[in-house]
């Protein structure tokens, strides 16, 4: 068994540290080459379902790598939001020029569709603003979801939403009878008196019964 001396340990300890560097590099959450790790979303906490006004606006950079021209990487754009609204600018020399503008869902953006200035860099702001959506109950939705490809690095910020005023109300059953608040004046309702046809009720009881009533009187009197 071969015997690692001080200077064997420390070779073992740099080399572990630069395996664990590597690895970061390839799975982080989105790629180096744009330098993006985090995607701000206004307002913070909890979101009203339909009424909340929703707003993520961040910058980020093509980088150019080994003498490119054009970025390589495409950047696929998504989010739960209604309404949505995509601006997406370029800033150079304190110059901001849209790039892109969208109104759907998804948005798509092929970094081959630029050319990298001397400086090998291309600042890129995308502000996303759109409605928190309408929900039955509480749930958690995908604000924005980003990814660069290649790699399919995804970066996804999210909030939980909440259901609106009257999203919850309860429904009106049908054939429910009125309760006493719900009669005219909070009173109960009194018998209808006016006559009607046989087997219709007027007074709590109907001719059929009457007449029934009127016979076991007369028998009672009899036995009396």
């Amino acid at each position: 068994m071969p015997v690692y001396g001080q200077e064997g340990e420390d070779n073992m300890r740099i080399f572990g540290i630069l395996l664990v560097m590597a690895l970061a590099m390839f799975v982080g959450p989105v790629s180096a080459a744009i330098g993006l790790d985090t995607i701000p979303v206004s307002p913070s906490g909890d979101l009203i379902g339909g009424e909340t006004r929703v707003e993520s606006s961040f910058t980020f950079s093509f980088i150019a790598t080994s003498g490119e021209k054009s970025p390589v990487e495409t950047l696929e754009l998504s989010t739960g939001l209604a309404d949505p609204e995509w601006t997406v600018e370029v800033l150079e020399n304190d110059h901001e020029e849209v790039w892109r503008t969208a109104t759907s869902s998804s948005l798509v953006l092929e970094g081959s569709e630029m050319v990298f200035p001397v400086s090998g860099k291309i600042p890129v702001r995308i502000t996303l603003r759109g409605t928190a959506p309408a929900v039955s109950e509480r749930q958690a939705i995908e604000i924005i979801r980003v990814t660069v490809i290649p790699g399919s690095n995804t970066l996804v910020e999210k909030r939980t939403v909440v259901a609106g005023p009257g999203a919850a109300a309860a429904p009106v059953l049908a054939g429910v009878p009125a309760t006493t608040a719900d009669q005219p004046g909070g009173g109960d309702t009194a018998p209808d008196e006016r006559p009607g046809p046989a087997g219709e009720t007027y007074n709590g009881s109907s001719p059929v019964n009457s007449i029934v009533d009127q016979i076991l009187s007369f028998f009672r009197g009899l036995f009396a």
